[in-house]
């Protein structure tokens, strides 16, 4: 079974996002997400797609990424290579197909906010990494109770950008009917 893994950073308040960009520089956060996405699927919404293309000028390289968006009616590949589709679910769907044909085990949603929130009941798994500040001015946000139903599983440090303190963490979804400690 391939595993739907959202990667995320959110500050200490659950903000992700500032006017569609990062709010914050964390090169071993953006190492981190490399490392665990290249050479896989990517389910990102059109915005989040947008910001990636006009800060690389082009998609993630030696990622395939699929992007929701209302603004098509049906699946269709860009001369780029990506993939788009007309809705969060479709889009996902989609990924997982490609993902399962090309024999990964892996597919990875990067955002925005309304993309985390719409597959959260189908995510498995939290790559998080958390910047231990508070941006006031956010935008966007983690879901809220995204962590009901899943479990920390792994976590370490790092220190980022003006000795900005920063963890990275790794939640697996709970089975259901699972008992968990208080």
């Amino acid at each position: 079974m391939i595993k739907l893994c959202a990667v995320v950073a959110a500050a200490t308040n659950d903000v992700i996002g500032r006017d569609n960009e990062l709010p914050w520089h964390v090169p071993a956060d953006l190492r981190r997400f490399r490392q665990l996405t290249t050479g896989h699927c990517l389910v990102a919404g059109r915005l989040t797609h947008e910001s990636i293309m006009s800060r690389l000028g082009g998609p993630l390289p030696d990622r395939l990424t699929f992007v929701a968006s209302h603004s098509v009616s049906q699946r269709e590949t860009r001369e780029d290579g990506t993939r788009w589709a007309p809705n969060v679910n479709d889009t996902a769907r989609w990924a997982l197909e490609s993902a399962h044909a090309l024999g990964h085990s892996h597919v990875f949603v990067i955002g925005g906010a309304s993309v985390y929130a719409q597959l959260l009941p189908r995510i498995d798994r939290f790559e998080l990494t958390r910047i231990f500040m508070n941006v006031r001015a956010g935008d966007a946000y983690l879901p809220i109770d995204w962590s009901q139903g899943f479990v920390r599983t792994s976590m370490a440090y790092a220190v980022g950008d003006n000795d900005t303190e920063v963890r990275f963490e790794t939640y697996e979804r709970v089975p259901s009917g699972t008992v968990l400690p208080r």
